[in-house]
């Protein structure tokens, strides 16, 4: 992923509140155990945080997270046909 579409990414996370960007005071990074400015993921599960350098180099496995929580959350607020014609046309919004 270039740093363009990373950027364009994290944006689109930020503004969709999946995560938010900790400015004041640290975040202890889950993954470093260091204690520094970065960001918080929030899953269904509870919030992880993360300083920039393994937002990027997680991003992956963040994206999959946050798509599986997506779709737990539409199973459970969707009457079982409307969640499967939502999952039979990926989503798309002219269902």
């Amino acid at each position: 992923m270039n740093d363009k579409s990373l950027k364009e990414c994290v944006d689109s996370l930020l503004e969709s509140n999946l995560i938010s960007l900790v400015q004041d005071g640290h975040i202890y990074c889950d993954s470093c155990k260091v204690a520094k400015a970065g960001f918080q993921v929030h899953f269904r599960s509870g919030p992880l945080s993360f300083c920039g350098h393994h937002l990027r180099k997680n991003l992956r496995p963040i994206l999959n997270q946050i798509e599986q929580d997506a779709a737990k959350t539409l199973r459970e607020l969707l009457p079982e046909d409307e969640y499967l014609q939502v999952m039979d046309h990926g989503g798309r919004s002219d269902v």
